[in-house]
């Protein structure tokens, strides 16, 4: 399929209706001059459909298949009121991930670098609920630092980000449902579908990533609702401020 074969299949496409196109406007040209009509005007309807199977072998090799839009809900996110200062995130996560790690600052250094946002903790894994989607959950020093460390990320997503927004304590990123393409398999899709969506709220930050090989089978949605649930419990009188 053409959408397989990426940049080769639409060189190979190129060259083909190019070819088609020169020959059919040469012999157009010719038999115009010998007065024979109908075969100039048949050379023009082939000319156009070369031209329209152009565009087609540029969308279905370029376009098609690589860029899908997410149809996620973030109410759950949007209508979250956390408390101020979230201490860990730690202890309410890690029943709920298949495995995870926990990376904590050393000095003034954290994961190697300077911990220029006063990061406490992340936590990284894999929902046990949807393993297609890896989680990443940081806690900052406070909200202040959490929300200049949500900017630098939007940034990052600048290029697969489908929309972003603030809505009451929480404001999100969603991206786009891509595939990438192999250098050597000379521009063809890979497999996986990935997808994202980063929010902040108060003084944390999750990342929620999902690949799969099939965009049917998207789990964003449940995840969404999962995690925003999760942290609904903060606000209970015995966990409040304990992720």
């Amino acid at each position: 399929m053409v959408i397989k074969y990426g940049l080769l299949t639409f060189a190979i496409c190129l060259i083909v209706i190019w070819t088609i196109m020169m020959y059919t406007i040469i012999k157009s040209f010719r038999v115009l001059f010998d007065q024979k009509y109908t075969k100039a005007l048949l050379g023009v309807v082939v000319v156009i459909t070369c031209l329209g199977l152009l565009k087609y072998a540029n969308y279905a090799c370029f376009e098609a298949g690589v860029r899908l839009e997410q149809n996620v809900d973030m109410t759950p996110i949007a209508e979250l009121k956390l408390p101020e200062n979230i201490d860990r995130a730690e202890h309410l996560m890690r029943d709920k991930l298949i495995s995870y790690r926990i990376t904590k600052p050393e000095g003034n250094l954290f994961d190697g670098r300077e911990n220029i946002y006063s990061i406490k903790e992340e936590i990284f894994g894999k929902l046990i609920m949807a393993p297609s989607i890896s989680v990443a959950v940081i806690v900052y020093g406070n909200e202040e630092k959490a929300k200049e460390a949500y900017l630098d990320i939007s940034d990052d997503f600048n290029s697969i980000k489908m929309y972003s927004a603030k809505s009451n304590n929480s404001q999100f990123i969603v991206t786009f449902m891509t595939r990438s393409r192999g250098s050597i398999e000379w521009g063809a899709i890979l497999s996986e579908f990935e997808s994202s969506v980063v929010f902040q709220n108060s003084n944390i930050i999750i990342y929620l990533t999902e690949r799969i090989d099939d965009a049917s089978d998207t789990k964003m949605q449940e995840a969404i609702n999962f995690v925003a649930e999760t942290l609904g419990t903060l606000n209970e009188p015995d966990k409040k401020g304990v992720l």
